[in-house]
Order: structure tokens, then sequence, then C-alpha cells
């Protein structure tokens, strides 16, 4: 590099550590994802000593990714202490390794204006790649610097016609290590093996191909070793199959979410705040068109070179590749069209909707949509169009106007402050409890000695983790069950009794539920008889009559424990939007029971897809009765759908004073529910950005945060424990208010 190119590096450098730097240290809240505290626990586990070995440290079965990142967060902690300004560091790090690993490839193999371009659209991106820069995950994020890794050395070996042993060592390595860590690094791979095919039909004849298959194996073998030790569970998905089955069926149903997939999915992907009236959506939808625009015109300059080598699919002689050059951005019109299609014919999908997480299966697209755009604009200045210059750069300078306003905005200026959170590791030890139990299976000896090796305050946890997969495992032996259980420390015993009734809730198996409840002892049930009103309603949450009947087999004793377990969004969706429908519905329960299903009204209207105007004028209608109830649940959806007390001002105005302290109810309510409790401080930092009320408003607003935290909570484990983890959050003055609340949640 010259001093000039040197100068454009360090620049772009200096606009990554401007925008991203605050971002990390004073808009962490925003970028939470309770996931990242067990790879968090890998990395604990590795400081303190490990209890398992290392692979079965690899919480994800089918991400390599989730071993390496905690493996990475080591030296953060030593370094920094475990906070989660140290996991963030670990996704910060990629980010910046990818950035400069693009910027040299795009500088090699196009020029400096593709490398700028390229990369300040990766630094000033869409609101969802920005937050996933910033998640430590191991997975789609992560993976982005291993398909960039790849396609550096594949460009080295057939455009710089380097074909030594080397790089087809190198490539291999990269090939089987990126698929190992992140599944979704099959398309990069099966890009380039298709590209290679297309240049060379006969090439997995040749000797490279033999050195590119053996290093393969050898970058892949962490997967291979994993899932041989493990019963091969890395070939599922959340319990899908990573190849499904052809059919007609599934071929319509593709071609469906295809169209789907390009009309809307990644325009909606985008996620783009409303800065204006609708702007959100506007801003997607022109960053999507610029994209649609510079695939379609890439494509069209491309299309002989494209024909050339489509016709490589026809294995006779005159269709060989003659002398014409194959430009480099062929590779990426092929690696897109290749990732709709694996995309579409997959069995996942993206869910609207859901914020951020629903989209991350297209994070890793986005690089590849912003080099397009560079490549595009680069086309538009080499056609002879230098007159129209500023015509053309208006379009990339309002794209990178818009990223940077959807990054500012990550950040609160009326709140401006380092934030740092320690992690509280009790949550993640469930899974690691699970670990155990997979490993070693009904050998309940070894999974207990291997549990009292653990901090005393994560035992409990872990042994509801324990109790889970014995539930998994022996469900239909309750007898097992129970002599299993009964051979830990009756400390514990309840957290691994709770563990195997959570088995049974996620599977909708009332009957074992009541069934294992029943054998148990009495000081036992008043407690775990609350979980069965969640499993009831998962099961007959659409027949209130079947509900009912259930929960009337229970001693009388208990029924009021069961209601204070049950969810009834989970039986009001039957009458979804219609108020009236609903209490009628809720009439048919016992009346001293009732109160258990209001407090979920105004929660579940809120969700049917009424706006807040019309949802205070349904307020309006209704009985005086069932107001409170929908104002609460208004407060919790306002915060639970805006991740940000800062707004609620405005609603807070819209509402009669006599109102408003349920309404605050509501906001603590909402603060308990989005709010990832597993990161110390960060409930605090909630609270602390509502700005001076009332007292009375303050003491609603706890009380509210208690009944959210035993709602999210519910299945979890102890009031006790309920109660240290409010004391951790909560100013010493509203403690009491915030266990009243947690003590009596309706």
């Amino acid at each position: 590099m010259g001093r000039k190119n040197y100068l454009a590096f360090i620049t772009i450098l200096a606009v990554f550590f401007t925008v991203k730097l605050p971002i990390l240290f004073l808009a962490i809240d925003k970028l939470i994802y309770g996931e990242e505290c067990l790879r968090a626990l890998v990395a604990k586990q590795l400081i303190d000593g490990p209890i398992l070995p290392f692979f079965d440290l690899q919480w994800d079965s089918y991400s390599g990714g989730s071993l390496v990142a905690g493996l990475l967060m080591v030296p953060f902690f030593k370094l920094l202490g475990q906070n989660l300004i140290s996991v963030k560091l670990v996704a910060f790090s990629f980010s910046l390794a990818a950035l400069i690993l693009f910027y040299l490839f795009c500088k090699k193999y196009f020029n400096e204006k593709v490398a700028v371009v390229t990369s300040l659209l990766f630094i000033l991106s869409p609101p969802l790649f920005t937050k996933y820069s910033l998640i430590t995950m191991g997975f789609h994020t992560e993976s982005i610097f291993f398909s960039i890794l790849l396609i550096f050395v594949f460009f080295e070996i057939f455009f710089n016609n380097k074909k030594s042993n080397f790089y087809f060592v190198l490539l291999g390595l990269i090939g089987g290590f990126g698929i190992w860590f992140a599944y979704i690094s099959f398309i990069t791979l099966f890009s380039c093996l298709l590209f290679w095919f297309l240049l060379d039909r006969g090439f997995f004849l040749r000797k490279n191909f033999l050195v590119f298959l053996i290093s393969f194996t050898c970058g892949f073998s962490p997967w291979i070793y994993y899932n041989f030790t493990h019963s091969f569970s890395g070939i599922h998905i959340y319990g899908k199959v990573l190849i499904p089955l052809f059919s007609i069926d599934h071929l319509i149903v593709s071609l469906a979410k295809l169209k789907d997939f390009l009309l809307n999915d990644i325009r909606s992907s985008f996620l783009f705040e409303d800065v204006i009236p609708s702007g959100g959506k506007y801003f997607s939808t022109f960053y999507y068109l610029i994209f649609t625009l510079s695939f379609v015109v890439l494509f069209w300059l491309n299309r002989q070179p494209l024909y050339l080598l489509i016709r490589r699919f026809v294995p006779l002689k005159r269709f060989q590749i003659t002398n014409t050059p194959i430009h480099k951005e062929i590779f990426f019109l092929i690696y897109l069209v290749i990732f709709f299609l694996l995309y579409s014919f997959s069995n996942f999908k993206v869910k609207p909707g859901t914020e951020f997480i629903g989209y991350r299966y297209l994070v890793s697209l986005y690089p590849f949509i912003f080099l397009l755009i560079a490549l595009a604009f680069n086309k538009a200045h080499e056609m002879g169009m230098k007159g129209k210059i500023f015509t053309f750069s208006l379009p990339l300078i309002i794209l990178l106007s818009i990223g940077l306003v959807s990054n500012l905005r990550f950040i609160s200026f009326n709140k401006v402050g380092i934030k740092n959170y320690g992690i509280d590791y009790r949550r993640p030890h469930i899974s690691l409890g699970q670990n155990i139990g997979e490993k070693y299976g009904d050998d309940i000896d070894k999974c207990i000695s291997l549990i009292n090796q653990l901090e005393e305050r994560y035992r409990f946890h872990a042994y509801g983790g324990l109790g889970f997969v014995i539930g998994q495992r022996f469900g239909n032996n309750i007898d097992k069950c129970i002599s299993l259980i009964n051979q830990v420390n009756e400390r514990y015993r309840i957290d691994g009794y709770k563990g195997i009734l959570l088995s049974f809730t996620v599977k909708g198996d009332a009957d074992n539920y009541l069934s294992l409840i029943n054998q148990l002892e009495e000081s036992y049930k008043l407690v775990l008889y609350r979980g069965l009103g969640f499993v009831i309603s998962l099961r007959f949450g659409k027949d209130i009559d079947k509900f009912t009947s259930l929960i009337n087999q229970v001693p009388e004793r208990y029924r009021s424990n069961i209601y204070r377990g049950l969810p009834p969004a989970l039986i009001l969706r039957r009458y979804k939007g219609n108020i009236d429908k609903c209490i009628k519905l809720i009439n048919q329960v016992e009346e001293r029971y009732r109160s258990y299903f209001y407090r979920s009204l105004g929660t579940h209207f809120i969700k049917s897809g009424y706006r807040i105007d019309k949802f205070i004028s349904l307020i309006d209608q209704v009985e005086e009765r069932y107001k409170p109830y929908l104002y609460r649940g208004l407060g919790t959806h306002f915060i639970k759908d805006r991740h940000n007390l800062d707004k609620h001002i405005s609603l807070i105005n819209r509402v009669e004073e006599r109102y408003k302290t349920y309404l605050y109810e509501g906001f603590g309510e909402g603060v308990a529910t989005v709010t990832d409790w597993q990161f110390k401080g960060l409930v605090a930092h909630y609270i602390n950005l509502i700005p001076g009320v009332e007292e009375k408003y303050k003491i609603a607003f706890h009380k509210g945060l208690g009944k959210g935290f035993y709602w999210q909570h519910i299945l979890d484990y102890g009031v006790v424990r309920h109660k240290a983890i409010l004391k951790r959050e909560v100013e010493d003055k509203y403690i009491s208010y915030a266990y009243a609340g947690l003590e009596n949640p309706f």
C-alpha cells in the first residue's frame, strides 16, 4: 500500500471505531441476547477448571461456534473481568476482522472505490446487521469472517493463479472448520465448489481436489469427533433435519417461500425505525430497491459470461468455456442465487414480527448485499457517466445517511454514560445440568458427583437441568424418575422435580405431570401445582370445558396455585380481538378464580393488533371493573413493544389520572418481561430511565416489576431466590413493593 492507500484504510478503521464503540459502551443494553450467558459459562468453566470434557461444553450441537465463542472470551475475561462488555468484545473483534478482510479483498480484486463503499455500508449498516455484529453467539454473524476468508483464498487460486498445494490446503481447512463453526458457511463453500466445477468440470479428478478434500476433512474433524461422541445430534437443528425430503408439496411450499423471501422478507429484515411517520418502511423499501437494481444491473452486464458458464452444465465438449474472461462479480451473483434457493428449500424460515431474532438467518447475506451495491455504483462510474456522478452518487449518499441515523438511534443521548453489566450464571447452569444428564444418562451417582463440584449457588439450577433430561428420558416411568431424584440431596431435590415437570410442560403432558405430583410429599405440591396450569393451557387452551374439568380433579386446596401458574392468554386466543366474547368466556370460570384471567386481558388485546388509539377507545367502552386490567396490559405491551422507557411520556399524557397507577404497574411488568435478568444491573438501568414522577407511581411501577418477574419466572426456582435477584436490582426503599408484587401478582 502507498501512503494514499493507507490513508483510505485508516479512515475506514477510524469510522468503524467511531460508530461502533459508542454503541458498544453506551447502548449495550439494546444489544442483549440471553444465550450469550451460555457462551460466557464456557469461558468461566475453562477458567475455573471444567467439570466436563471440552466438547461437552458445545451448547449447540449444530454449531461449533458456540464453543469457539466461549473459548475466545477467556482472554477478555482475564483482562477485563467477567462482564457483558467482555462478552461483546468477541463479537466486536470478529466484526472488525471481517471488515479488514473484506476491505483488503475488495481492494485487491476490484478497486479501492469498491473497497471503501463496501466498508462504509458494512459499518453504517441497517439495524439488524448492527445488532448482530455486537452479539456473541458463534453463529451467523461470526461465520461471515470465515466466508470472506474462504472466498479470498478461492479468488487467490482461481483469479490470481496461485495453485500450489498450500492454497488448496487453506481452502479445505477454512471450509471444513467454517461449516463446523456454523452450518450457514456451507452456502459459501458450495458456491466455491460450483464455480470450480463451472471452470473445470473434471476438477474432482485432479490432485488439487484430493489435497482440498483431505484438508477439508481435517478442518471438519471437530464436527466428526463431536457427532461420533454425541449420537450425531448435530444433524438436527431445533428438531429439524438439515436436508428435507423432496416432494411435490415441499416444492410448492418452497416456491411460495421464495416469493415471500424476495418480495417481503429481505426488505422487512432491515428493521429501520420511524425517524419520520412510516419512515422505517420507506427506508427499508428504498434500501431493498437499490439492492435489487444493483443485482439486476450486474446480472444484465454479465449476461454473456453467465450464459457461457451455465452452458458448462451440459456435458458436451463444444460447451467448454472459451477464452472469454469471467468477471469476478459473477461469483457473487451465483452466491446470492444459491443462497436464495437453499434458504427456500430448507426447513428454516424467517419470522417477521419477532424483532431482530426472527431474521437471524439473513445476517450472513448482508455483506454481499453491500458488495453488490458497491459494484453497481462502481460500474455506473466506469461506463462513461462521469457527467452524472451526482445523480448516481445520491442513492449511495442516502443509504449511508440512513445507516448513520439508524446506528446513532441505538444511543439514548439524554442518558449518556458507559454501561456495563455483570453476568448471573444461575440460569446457564440449567444447560450445564442438562449436558451432564445427557452425557451420563441414568448414572445418577456420576451426575451428582459432577454437579456437587459446582459452587453451591449454582447447584439448584444444575439439578433442574438434570431433572429436565431425566423427564425427557424416563417420563413414561414415573417411579424411575422419582427414584433417581430421591438420590439427590434433599436441599436440591425440589429443583430436580421441577426439571422433570418442565419436560412434561414442554410436551404438554398433563397426565404424567399429575401422576408425578400425586406421588410426591405434601411439602412439594403447593409449589409444583403452579406449573400444571401452564401445561393444561398448552394442551386444552381452546377447550374451556376440558380445561376446567381437569382442574376440578385436583383437590380444592391446590386449585388457586394451578390458576396462579396459568397463562390465560393461551385461552383468550380462542376469541382473538373480541373482548365481549373473551369476558363471556372468563365468566364461565368460578368467580374466585376470574382475576387470574383478567390480568391478561390488556396484554392479549394489544397483541391482537389494536393500535394504541383504538385500544384506548376500546377501554372506554368496557365495564369499569375491567379497565384496570386493560390499562396494565397496555403499559406492559407498550414497554415490551418498544424496549424503550424514555418514550413513555407521550402515552401517559393520554390516560386519565385515575388510571395512571395501573399504567405504571404495566410499565413495571413490561420492564420485567423484556429484560434479561441474567445480566446484573440491567434491570436497574431500565428503572433509572423512568423520569421523575410522583411517589405513588414509582410504588406502582415497582409492584408491577415484581408481578412481571413472577410471570416471567413462573416455572423457575423459588420465591427466595426470586427475591434475591430483585434485591440486586431495586433500591432499598422500593424493594418491599417489588416483593409485594412478586407475592401477589394479580
